[in-house]
Formats: C-alpha cells, structure tokens, sequence
C-alpha cells in the first residue's frame, strides 16, 4: 500500500540523516569538517553493486548525489573493495590548476569516462577510502575525499588518524550500515527545482524497495 511505502521511504530517511549526522561528527572530530572535504559511505549489495548509504560534506553543493548504484569495476570504491585500503594522496592533479592533467589521470586510474569526469561536481585530488569489515568480511566502503581547492592537504599523519578513527568506531559503523542495508537506506536528497529527477528517484526508491510503481496501490 502507499503507506507502507511511505513508512518505509519516512524510515530510510530518518536512518540517512542519522547516519550523516554521524559522518559529520566523525568529520569534527578528525578536524576536517570544512568546505574542501566530503565522506561517503557505499555498502555492497547481494546484486554485487555499491549503493549508496550516506554522505557529508560541509559544502551543500557536494552533497548531491547523481546516482544511486554504482560499478565495482571502476573508481575508488573499487580499488579499496579489491585491495581492502586505497590511499591517493599525492599523485592526481589538481582540477582548477591541471584540468587535461586531471581527466587524463582519473581516466587512466580510476576509469571513468572524460564525459563521467567532466560531470562530476566534485573533482577531488585526494582520497582515502577502505573497507568497512564486520565478523563475516567487508561490507562496504568509506571514502574521504579533498578537493585541494583550499591548502589543507591530506598528509600521511591524517591518513593515519582517518583509518584509526574508523577502527576504533567500527563496531557501531558496522551496525550503522547493516541497518541502512536493511531499511534500503538511500540519503536521496528531492530536488523541488527538478520535477523529472524528483520522478526517476522516487522510481529507483520504489524498486530498491522491491515495488513497481503500478503495484502502490
């Protein structure tokens, strides 16, 4: 019924900003809660894709999501799914000071299409990202990203206090994510302005949730 889908879509929310305010605390904590930095948390599903948990950036314009399920054969997401940690910290170009440099890079590394990078609203020149393990193995991935637009550089030092900042929370990120998997957690943020994207995301809500949009009710 459409009750049922509205508690569900009403509890999935509740759950994401629960899990963003978390994210942000996090972020306060390590001292990077500031307009150069985002995390984004990416669990892997039983369809063998990474969707999208939770994000947090003190930069509102790099909140916004532009996709829901994403690849684990290309991007950060999947070289720390693989290798369990991938630190990129000194090697990419900086957008706004290289942009060829930079697409050519993130092309050749991460595999993403020069349109695909182009798009992309934040062109960040630093990541830190891993795996989140629970008992059984890896559950999903955390990424931390810098835009290098502003001079706060992720050094090898804050590299260190990302990874034992997660390690020491790991039980309560893992029960955090286990519950965003099971209310299909997605941190959609509406657009009002875009009545088209409002539609296409409360379709792929629906379906997420195992709903045909012709079957509410």
């Amino acid at each position: 019924s459409e009750e049922i889908v509205k508690a569900k879509q009403n509890y999935s929310e509740l759950h994401s900003k629960f899990l963003r305010n978390w994210l942000k605390a996090s972020m306060y904590a390590l001292k990077m809660d500031t307009a150069s930095y985002r995390v984004t948390i990416y669990a892997y599903t039983q369809e063998k894709k990474f969707l999208y948990l939770s994000r947090y950036s003190k930069n509102s314009s790099y909140n916004e999501l532009h996709s829901i399920e994403f690849s684990p054969n290309q991007g950060v997401i999947s070289k720390a799914w693989n290798h369990g940690t991938h630190i990129d910290i000194k090697d990419c170009p900086i957008y706004h000071s290289d942009p060829t440099g930079y697409i050519k890079y993130i092309h050749e590394v991460y595999g993403y299409s020069h349109e695909k990078i182009s798009s992309l609203t934040m062109k960040s020149c630093q990541y830190v990202a891993f795996t989140v393990n629970d008992e059984q193995g890896p559950i999903a991935v955390i990424v931390f990203e810098n835009d290098c637009l502003i001079k706060e550089s992720i050094s090898s030092q804050k590299v260190g206090q990302i990874i034992n900042y997660c390690d020491t929370h790991n039980s309560q990120l893992v029960s955090y994510i286990r519950e965003g998997i099971k209310c299909n957690t997605l941190g959609v943020k509406k657009s009002s302005s875009d009545s088209k994207q409002v539609s296409k995301v409360e379709q792929e809500i629906l379906k997420a949730l195992g709903i045909n949009k012709g079957e509410q009710s």
